[in-house]
């Protein structure tokens, strides 16, 4: 009888003594992680976590971070995932709105002051009854300390470190047990909160993990991206079902990522085409031939030729599709196919028993291959629910249990999906007020004119947030054609 598909048992089912994590010069094997994982488990649990409830986990790339989250899985505590790039508004909406009872952070990270930006937001904070800190000196300052306490509230504040002298939690969650959350982009409404469940996330991590060379006896895995994102969480995860090492960047940094490419014979990456197009100008004319597949999704529409160009120096690229309801990761390109195939997004559904249908967006019905229609799916990798959003899943779901996308797409002759842009986000006219009105105030937005053009009507919109003294572009918004 097979074990039952949980996270838990997905780590167990590797070899102990082989190499699960490399950081920074540390190495940790699977038995260490399971480890690790167990004793933070029986520290969580401590502090009155139970089946069900919210850990808010803002970390960066760290073991940690995967330590916590296994933790969570045994006790069927749900990781609320928060990007550490995010400031208070968008920590403030997602740590109250998931009325997670624990956050976790590393107060000196990069030199962001986080403490502050909880001080920003201390009346949000209400259903957080513990903070756990993490960090890589001797101990939390006692400045630091002092105004954590400042904040509002009762609550406890312990070390992440404490939690892992703990003895051995014994137990395991259900299959079916929620474990992470992810949002959102959130651009015309409040990001929703996008819930998997641990049978959902194994079984796909199995499905690719097999498919695209991942089980391969000298397979790697550099993590650039952010676990905090369902790209990172789903490459991260699809390689410890494999069984294989991940090198981790708690930072990503081009010239860095192209040299641990070469220092650890890199087998797989997954990133945006402008990360590979970074690592690929910080390295001019040298070879990445021991990287297998480069998975990325198409952000810049400027790098029309980026996967030739990957071709010179040997960077084996190919579009992926997915999305934080999907896992990221559920079609490939194939890896021996043309430029002109691998540069699209999308390419072949890795599971055999995921179903796709490309339908009409207004009337429903199907449409035939090579049509341009919303891309639909059903299968192992779907989400299980919007959490707390009963109306967003009635939406989201036909009554035959297929995820409407509301990604526009073809299917071709060969079975390739093909994957072409985002559906129109707006339902009214698209002019100015009808901006105004969905997007979020809580960030600044401005409009797109053509020079000297009479028109009142915008051509886009950009969405931007300040931060640091600097605006950061978030998102650019076209009208659809």
């Amino acid at each position: 009888m097979s074990a039952a598909p949980t996270i838990a048992n997905l780590l167990a089912a590797q070899p102990p003594e082989a190499t699960a994590i490399w950081d920074r010069g540390r190495e940790l094997s699977f038995g260490e992680l399971e480890e690790l994982g167990r004793r933070v488990a029986t520290g969580l649990e401590a502090l009155g976590l139970e089946p069900g409830d919210r850990l808010a986990l803002w970390l960066p790339n760290v073991p940690a971070w995967l330590v916590l989250f296994l933790a969570c899985a045994r006790l069927g505590v749900i990781v609320v995932s928060v990007n550490t790039r995010f400031r208070s508004v968008e920590v403030a909406d997602i740590v109250a709105r998931s009325g997670a009872r624990v956050l976790v952070l590393w107060p000196g990270f990069k030199d962001i002051d986080f403490v502050a930006m909880l001080g920003e937001i201390g009346e949000r904070l209400g259903a957080v009854e513990a903070m756990v800190l993490y960090d890589e000196a001797e101990g939390i300052e006692p400045e630091v300390g002092a105004r954590l306490e400042a904040i509002p509230g009762q609550r406890t504040l312990l070390r992440y470190h404490d939690l892992e002298a703990n003895p051995p939690y014994e137990g395991d969650a259900e299959p079916d047990a929620g474990c992470a959350i992810f949002t959102t982009s959130g651009t015309t409404r409040a990001p929703k909160f996008v819930l998997h469940s641990q049978r959902g996330v194994v079984g796909h991590s199995r499905v690719v993990a097999g498919s695209v060379g991942y089980t391969a006896p000298d397979a790697k895995t550099l993590m650039a991206l952010p676990l905090c994102g369902v790209f990172g969480f789903s490459l991260a995860m699809t390689t410890m079902a494999a069984g294989r090492p991940i090198v981790l960047m708690t930072v990503f940094d081009a010239k860095q990522a192209g040299e641990m490419v070469h220092q650890h014979a890199i087998t797989h990456m997954y990133g945006s085409d402008d990360l590979f197009h970074q690592i690929l100008m910080a390295a001019p004319g040298q070879s990445f031939a021991s990287l297998r597949l480069c998975g990325f999704a198409s952000f810049n529409a400027a790098l029309t030729d980026f996967v030739a160009e990957a071709d010179r120096q040997e960077m084996n690229c190919a579009g992926v599709y997915g999305s934080s309801e999907l896992q990221a990761l559920i079609t490939c390109q194939p890896l021996d196919g043309p430029a002109e195939h691998r540069a699209q997004g999308g390419g072949y559904v890795l599971d055999a028993e995921t179903e796709v249908r490309v339908c009409d967006s207004e009337s429903g019905a199907p449409v035939t291959a090579g049509e341009v229609g919303e891309l639909l799916f059903k299968g192992i990798a779907v989400f299980k629910e919007y959490f707390a959003d009963a109306e967003a899943n009635a939406a989201a779901f036909t009554d035959d249990g297929f995820f409407r996308t509301g990604d526009l797409g073809r299917l071709e002759p060969d079975g390739r999906v093909i994957a072409a842009l985002h559906a129109e986000c707006f339902e009214k006219p698209w002019d100015a007020e009808t901006i105004n009105q969905f997007l979020r105030p809580s960030l600044g937005h401005g409009f797109l004119a053509r020079s000297g053009s009479a028109s009142p009507q915008p051509l886009g919109f950009i969405l931007y947030r300040v931060a640091g003294g600097e605006s950061e572009i978030l998102t650019l918004g076209v009208p659809p054609p």
